[in-house]
This record gives C-alpha cells, sequence and structure tokens, in this order.
C-alpha cells in the first residue's frame, strides 16, 4: 500500500524531494536574523526580542522572538462567514484568500495540480458550504492518485489502491454532517504539532510557533492533536488502536470540561469532540486533508469493519475493477507510469551515490 505513515506525511515522489531539498539548503542560507526582526517588525507592534537561538529543522527554520503586546484567543470561539485564509483587511482580519495545507503545497511541489481543483470551487467568491469543501478535499485525494507516477507500483496494489479511494469517498459521504453546510466556519492551526510548541520547565505550553498554515475550515475538521496518543494516523487507522485512544481522549475530554464549565460556551467543545469521535470520525477528517492518509483509514479501519477478511475485501475488489473497464485500463496505465518513475529514480540514486 502506498503512503506514508509517519505524523509529517511528506513527499510521494523522491525525484521531486530530492529537488526541493537542494533549492530549500540555498534559500535557508541567504536568510539573515536582521531580515527576520524587520520583517517580524513590520507585522507586530511593539520591542522584537531574541529569546533563543535560530534552529534548523528538516523543512524549516525557526526564528524565537517575542513581542511585549502578545494577544490571546480561544480558537474555538472564534467563527467566520467562509471557508479560506485570514488576511489583514481595512476593518481587521477577514477571509478573502483560498486555504492552503501542508499536504496541498507538496503536492503542487510534485506536479500535481491541487489549487488548479481548488480554484475552481471558489471561481464563484468565498467557500461558504461544509458540503462543497469536503467535495474539494475529496476530488483533490482522488487527483493525487490519478496524477502521481508512482502510485501503483504492480496490478494487483493499483486496483486496491482505485477501489480503496471508492470505498472511502463512500464512507466520507456519510459522516459528513449535512446540517453544517452553512457553518460554523472556524480556524485552526494547520500544523499544530510538537515541534512547534514551546513549553517550560513543567512541561506547560507558553506559545504556539508557525501559523503560517492557519485557515478556517468548517466545525467538522477542527480536530484534536492526535500525536497525543504518540501514534501515527495510519497507526490509529487500526480499530483496536482508535478504540484505545477514544479511551484515552476520555481524559482530555474530562479536562475541557473542567475549562468550560462556568464560562459562555460550557462544554460546547467538549460536547461536539464526543459526537465528532465516532466511527472513526477524526480519522476521516484528518485523511480529508492529508492526501496520503485516505487508503491506511480506508484499508484498516473502513474496509476491515466492513468486511468479514482480506478474501471476502479481494472478491469486492475484484468485483469493483469488473463493473468498468476503464478502471483496470487505468491502473495498467499507472503500472506503466510507476516503471518509469523507477528507472528515473534508480538513476537519481546512481548519480547521488558517493564515488567510490
Amino acid at each position: 500500500m502506498r503512503g506514508s505513515s509517519n505524523i509529517f506525511a511528506g513527499f510521494q515522489d523522491e525525484i521531486v524531494k530530492s529537488r526541493v531539498d537542494r533549492e530549500r539548503e540555498a534559500y535557508f542560507m541567504s536568510i539573515t536574523d536582521w531580515d527576520v526582526c524587520c520583517l517580524a517588525g513590520r507585522y507586530v507592534n511593539g520591542y522584537c526580542l531574541y529569546f533563543k537561538n535560530p534552529k534548523i529543522g528538516n523543512f524549516n527554520i525557526c526564528y524565537f522572538v517575542q513581542f511585549d503586546d502578545g494577544q490571546r484567543f480561544v480558537l474555538r470561539k472564534l467563527e467566520f462567514p467562509s471557508i479560506g485564509c485570514l488576511t489583514k483587511g481595512r476593518n481587521g482580519p477577514e477571509v478573502s484568500k483560498t486555504p492552503a495545507t501542508i499536504d496541498l503545497n507538496v503536492r503542487e511541489l510534485e506536479g500535481l495540480g491541487p489549487y488548479t481543483i481548488q480554484e475552481s470551487y471558489y471561481a464563484q467568491g468565498p467557500l461558504k458550504s461544509a458540503n462543497d469543501y469536503t467535495r474539494m478535499r475529496l476530488e483533490t485525494s482522488f487527483n493525487t492518485f490519478l496524477r502521481s507516477r508512482n502510485s501503483a507500483p504492480d496490478l494487483a496494489s493499483g486496483k486496491e489502491a482505485l477501489y480503496l479511494h471508492h470505498r472511502f469517498r463512500q464512507f466520507a459521504e456519510e459522516w459528513l454532517d449535512k446540517n453544517l453546510d452553512n457553518g460554523p466556519f472556524v480556524l485552526v492551526h494547520g500544523d499544530f504539532m510538537p515541534w512547534n510548541l514551546i513549553v517550560n520547565d513543567v512541561m506547560e505550553i507558553t506559545s504556539v510557533l508557525d501559523w503560517e498554515w492557519s485557515r478556517i475550515v468548517p466545525r467538522q475538521f477542527f480536530l484534536p492533536p492526535l500525536w497525543l496518543t504518540s501514534q501515527t494516523p495510519a497507526q490509529l487507522a487500526w480499530p483496536s488502536a482508535y478504540g484505545k485512544m477514544l479511551k484515552d481522549f476520555k481524559l482530555l475530554q474530562g479536562i475541557l470540561m473542567g475549562l468550560e464549565l462556568g464560562s459562555p460556551y460550557s462544554a460546547r467543545l467538549h460536547d461536539e469532540w464526543k459526537q465528532a469521535s465516532r466511527d472513526c470520525g477524526f480519522l476521516v477528517a484528518n485523511a480529508l486533508e492529508n492526501s496520503s492518509d485516505v487508503e491506511w483509514v480506508a484499508y484498516r479501519h473502513i474496509c476491515s469493519t466492513r468486511h468479514e477478511g482480506k478474501h471476502e475485501m479481494d472478491e469486492f475488489i475484484q468485483a469493483f475493477i469488473e463493473e468498468d473497464p476503464a478502471r483496470e485500463e487505468l491502473i495498467r496505465k499507472k503500472v506503466k507510469e510507476n516503471d518509469g518513475y523507477e528507472e528515473e529514480l534508480a538513476r537519481l540514486r546512481q548519480d547521488d551515490s558517493p564515488l567510490s
């Protein structure tokens, strides 16, 4: 099965990854600390101060600066009229851009064109439908399979992958709450991972970094951090693992209930997440915005809970392929594309190998 089981799902095309790595390293080396302070000072009032030396990570540079006019928000309380990204308008923040995600950006670098699909949904103006947003994400995920050069290593795995995308779409359409089509639409961080948190000596979170991927999404896409379980979404896709996660999740729910009691939003997030967690709901929402997780969720959770075993699933796959001759023709074409990809990758690895 294709896809990444890493917490951070990166490139699936190793040829593109090699090129991007070289370009990124050159760009990192061109940035100075002074450039960062000047840029930050243009958008934030107050004195800019470094409290830690910059650190270069695998895919970014972190500049640790702070200002003396910090503001704080409770994200779930912020609701907006449409889906997209916040920009600075004349009268304050407004939603005026299409949303960008890490997954979409990586697929764009791989030449798969997901933003072209997204732009078609925004052709008539701001997106104000959760149903359309979900359909858009399903379309971009399937587009990743269709246009990736290495999505079908052989006939068997290609047929399975095509069937898994079909089953995921069916399940996601059932998961979608049609009553929430018109909102609420809420703000998410977009990359709320351990490496974007600053904690103090007693492990209390004091800052959240890297808000460049923040965006406005339908409420069903507002999720708790799945990494709290120390497992990847691919690992959580097994029904037993997801069930254990929900047991542990009750501890977080108890904390939320305690924090929300007595507030104007008493128990709202607690109740919303309790409902959203049912029938692998968290995994579906996560996979819709991380295309490399779609096949894992479909195979390990959706199909395993609806088929008696591998043999029965094979029968479903075969019947699905035979329904339309174009499906087998598509997979044969994808296998040929993969053969060309593997040949090019082998040449790249040979060129990058150390001289003997």
